[in-house]
């Protein structure tokens, strides 16, 4: 598949353009009952979708409310992602079965894969760029069948002011761009 193919679900479509890639996806959403009301994490979003990377929800972070911090939470393919609901319904009930050893061996696979994923294109992107330990991207696991990408800082409560909040949020964006790039290049 080339460089500007994105996969939904069993559907393949051909994205010619960052607008068209925008609208496909804004399309998916409204589909799905999700809206996006912060553009540059939308962007990040989309870039990660079309890189392969799914993603569930984002925050562009509150200094007034929680969570104070921006983050994206990371999931599997959509097929590897409805997985989890039935995995967590297995195990309560039967956690040594073949059935719940069977889906818990998919999920891991698939999150090793997008762990792995993700973090080449973090390293892709630190490679060239100074960037102060607190704003670094990095992965934080969500337990089974999600990660959340946010900022080393926001993991350990540095955020205390607007302009650490906006240089947050600039990573993310930086990253976004970084991604668009690689995608329409």
């Amino acid at each position: 598949m080339g460089p500007h193919a994105a996969i939904c679900m069993v559907l393949h479509v051909e994205l010619n353009s960052w607008v068209q890639a925008e609208e496909h996806f804004r399309d998916l959403d409204q589909d799905q009952g999700r809206e996006h009301y912060d553009r540059d994490m939308f962007n990040c979003e989309l870039a990660l979708n079309l890189v392969g990377i799914g993603t569930l929800f984002s925050c562009r972070g509150h200094l007034d409310s929680l969570p104070a911090f921006p983050y994206i939470t990371i999931t599997p393919q959509r097929e590897v992602a409805g997985l989890v609901p039935r995995y967590v319904s297995v195990i309560e009930t039967q956690p040594l079965s073949q059935e719940a050893l069977a889906v818990k061996s998919t999920i891991v696979k698939a999150m090793s894969e997008l762990g792995q994923h993700l973090l080449s294109l973090l390293t892709g992107f630190y490679e060239q760029r100074q960037t102060p330990s607190p704003c670094r991207l990095v992965i934080q696991s969500n337990g089974v069948g999600s990660f959340t990408l946010v900022n080393q800082g926001a993991i350990v409560g540095l955020l205390s002011d607007q302009e650490t909040l906006r240089a947050y949020q600039d990573e993310f964006m930086a990253f976004g761009e970084y991604l668009k790039k690689s995608i329409w290049e």
